[in-house]
């Protein structure tokens, strides 16, 4: 099997079944199954799967009795998975060209690289985030608090998404569309269950690179994302990345240095509700981050 492609669910029935026919349909020229992994959806839409895919020899739906979160029913995934390379799909994507294979064949062909990435898209066919050129770091706070200035300066338009017909070096891949080796994760593990969503794939490339092995952007695979399709509450969704952030820096960084991040970062909030207010714009996700803080 050359990749196996898994995508998570929970409530997400339609979403995740164009996702599966964008596969199925645009794939060639190498073998593939689709593993999609039911987060415990209490709408019935773990089972409405299973019975749309009883017939279908290369999708296979498992149903998880717990909510293992974004990472732990990935590992679900890739346990019953078989692919030498392993394709992580969020359900509110629809791949738009064999983006599947384009993957598959690059990483077949560049054994110094261990995590590629294709291109996303929003639906109405702009660019959309790909990837991050800075892992969460001292420098990568200063640049948001700056509105991401100095990453311009040195990267140009190429600081979240492939602009040029090359492969790039980046830090990490965003997590709606990374292949990975699979003789990576099978010692240490694909994604690091302390985080329940969010901040997961920043870890795995991160370990990838610390094995040795580049990360990179492949402009050539095409990929729409409904970004925010799958989660629409922007609360919950504030508290699952404010959580998140927290695990990953202290799994990588020193206290002192994360007090320092923290410090910019909260400007950085306070800085954006500040904006917010004077528009009249929408607070509740960075409101979310702020009540987060004060909770500390």
């Amino acid at each position: 099997m050359d990749v196996s492609v898994i995508i998570v669910n929970y409530c997400t029935a339609g979403l995740v079944a164009a996702a599966v026919e964008s596969v199925v349909h645009l794939t060639q020229g190498v073998s593939y199954e689709v593993l999609i992994v039911d987060n415990a959806s209490p709408d019935g839409s773990g089972a409405e799967l299973q019975t749309r895919y009883a017939a279908d020899e290369k999708v296979k739906v498992i149903l998880s009795e717990v909510n293992l979160g974004f990472g732990g029913a990935n590992n679900l995934g890739f346990s019953q998975s078989q692919g030498r390379n392993v394709f992580l799909l969020n359900p509110d994507t629809v791949l738009l060209n064999d983006a599947v294979s384009l993957r598959s064949l690059y990483l077949d062909d560049n054994e110094e690289v261990g995590v590629c990435g294709g291109n996303l898209y929003t639906a109405e066919g702009q660019p959309a985030s790909s990837f991050k050129r800075l892992f969460p770091s001292v420098g990568a706070e200063l640049s948001s608090l700056m509105c991401h200035v100095p990453e311009k300066l040195r990267y140009g338009r190429n600081v979240t998404f492939n602009h040029t017909r090359h492969v790039l070096d980046v830090a990490f891949i965003v997590g709606a569309d990374l292949m990975i080796r699979r003789s990576l994760a099978e010692e240490p593990g694909l994604f690091d269950t302390a985080f329940f969503m969010y901040y997961e794939e920043t870890d795995l490339c991160r370990r990838v690179k610390d094995m040795g092995y580049a990360v990179r952007s492949v402009p050539g695979a095409r990929i729409c994302h409904l970004e925010g399709k799958s989660i629409s509450n922007l609360e919950r969704k504030a508290e699952m990345n404010f959580n998140s952030r927290s695990v990953y820096m202290k799994k990588h960084h020193g206290s002192a240095y994360v007090a320092l991040c923290d410090f910019i970062f909260r400007i950085s909030v306070g800085l954006r509700l500040f904006v917010l207010t004077l528009s009249g714009g929408n607070k509740a996700y960075w409101g979310t981050m702020k009540k987060m803080f004060d909770k500390r």
